[in-house]
């Protein structure tokens, strides 16, 4: 693990923040207080810091009027601008592994990773025909992003030691619950739903949804003319959920409509995943505060056909009465304890060490002193020194080329497979989009547009393309927007000239997203 043993850890959602003392044991946490308060309005939205002085002064109210002693904090975030990627790699060291992932990092995301903050996990360990390789997790989140909650923890005078990815923390929680067989777990909050795949304790597959039960107390709160913590109560108590929506109208069906799209974005996910996997899924465990819902549990286990329940009587966390009233909520603090993902920017920690040489600034004077008195004994053994430091050199250009050539073994092997995998991404996918596109493209698009590249990541079918002109372009888009997806726009475009005018071309991107 990363982080200390006892810390504070935060969690800041759209409507919720989650806050809790924590002693962290082999299998499980010690909850040593816990505090849950409303997040003040336009302070934060997806995971981005809005309002710093307005969190700042909030948390700092409840940390003093709790008595929250703890300075050493954790923050765990939720955010679409935290990418991540499930990468295989050979079964190799964590001193030799750090170096490969970063070096080839940038194949697998499409942005500028010098914006972007970096670590991995490794995940699984499989060995296919008598070799073994890693499954590795890659989580890149946006510097701009880290930076505002490193800013937060410096105006609340707390010592930052820890920056989570929700996604990851809630991979901690779910692996210390133990849970058996192919399971699909879902954190229901406001404002998105996490989407993970577990088969006995190893993470399969992890991805969010940009979307959570906030659409269901909207609904709720125009009905009624409430505010959302009304909402949220009428939520819990009156059942507002029936799939049979013939036989339920006006607010049920609105209500349920909603849900419906919530689930229908997780089905879209399950075919992604059971269309590349063979394990079927067995069991659907629900956590975050979309749980509490009435009859939310029968809802779900009728739309998808599986069993269902919440996740209550946490294995992973030890609290009192008060707690386990409310531990649905607190699923990703208590997984990041476990975390050994850290994406607080090394210029803080350089920063921390930096001010601990300054507290041993004396210390440093005094061993020059005595080293000065040792000089002349020190030069009697200079040659000897050199030859060993010859020797710890040639150890480490050693080390260095093993390391390239294990690099250069895997980018040939990679770039070998790399077509076929292609290939068999495309005529293996079940999703409907996909197939859709590829027919309609084959009918519809206009013949002076030219295919790059094509990928279905699960929520939006991503294609890089030519064309002879910009006129071009906007009928190729047209024809996609004429496909039904949710939304269709252009990343990026851009238009190149050569002398002659002829051969002039525009290079663009296109992102459909369903």
């Amino acid at each position: 693990m990363v982080y200390p043993k006892n810390c504070l850890i935060i969690d800041i959602g759209n409507d919720q923040i989650k806050i809790a003392d924590l002693k962290r044991n082999k299998d499980n946490v010690k909850v040593n207080q816990f505090a849950i308060i409303a997040t003040p309005v336009n302070c934060i939205n997806d995971g981005i810091i809005l309002d710093k002085v307005t969190l700042n002064n909030t948390i700092k109210a409840v940390l003093k009027e709790e008595r929250f002693k703890n300075k050493r904090v954790v923050f765990t975030i939720t955010s679409s601008k935290i990418i991540t990627r499930e990468v295989d790699f050979p079964n190799l060291k964590p001193k030799k592994l750090r170096p490969i992932v970063e070096n080839n990092a940038a194949e697998y995301f499409p942005v500028n990773l010098s914006e972007y903050i970096l670590d991995y996990v490794v995940t699984d360990t499989v060995e296919v025909d008598g070799e073994k390789s890693l499954k590795v997790s890659i989580i890149a989140a946006l510097t701009g992003l880290v930076q505002e909650y490193v800013d937060l923890a410096d105006l609340m005078d707390l010592k930052l030691v820890g920056i989570d990815y929700a996604g990851n923390s809630l991979t901690n929680f779910i692996k210390k619950e133990k849970l058996k067989g192919s399971s699909m777990i879902l954190d229901m909050g406001s404002e998105s739903t996490m989407v993970s795949v577990t088969v006995d304790d190893v993470l399969k597959f992890n991805r969010n949804l940009s979307f959570g039960t906030g659409l269901l107390l909207d609904c709720i709160m125009n009905h009624f003319e409430v505010n959302q913590s009304e909402a949220i109560r009428i939520s819990k108590e009156r059942p507002l959920l029936n799939i049979e929506q013939d036989e339920n109208p006006y607010l049920s069906n609105d209500v349920s409509s909603s849900m419906n799209q919530i689930l229908n974005g997780v089905a879209r996910l399950v075919d992604y995943y059971t269309s590349r996997n063979q394990d079927k899924i067995q069991t659907i465990y629900i956590v975050g505060g979309g749980a509490n819902i009435y009859g939310i549990e029968e809802y779900i286990e009728k739309f998808f056909g599986i069993p269902t329940k919440r996740i209550s009587d946490f294995k992973s966390a030890k609290g009192n009465h008060n707690f386990n009233n409310v531990e649905l909520f607190f699923s990703n603090v208590i997984g990041s304890a476990f975390s050994e993902i850290n994406l607080v920017p090394k210029t803080i920690a350089q920063g921390v060490q930096s001010q601990s040489r300054k507290r041993t600034s004396l210390l440093l004077v005094v061993l020059v002193a005595v080293s000065l008195v040792a000089a002349f004994a020190l030069l009697q053994g200079k040659n000897i020194g050199l030859e060993r430091r010859k020797a710890q050199l040639e150890k480490d250009i050693a080390e260095a080329q093993e390391v390239q050539l294990i690099k250069t073994d895997f980018e040939k092997i990679t770039k070998r497979v790399e077509f076929r995998e292609k290939i068999l991404e495309v005529s293996k996918s079940t999703s409907e989009y996909f197939v859709a596109v590829l027919e309609t493209m084959e009918q519809e698009m206009p013949s002076d547009v030219f295919y790059l590249a094509m990928s279905d990541t699960g929520t939006s079918i991503e294609i890089n393309c030519i064309a002879k002109d910009k006129l071009t372009v906007a009928k190729f888009i047209e024809t996609l927007k004429g496909m039904g997806f949710k939304d269709v726009y252009v990343p990026n475009i851009t238009q190149t000239n050569t002398e002659d005018e002829s051969k002039n071309f525009v290079s663009f991107s296109v992102s459909c997203k369903y």
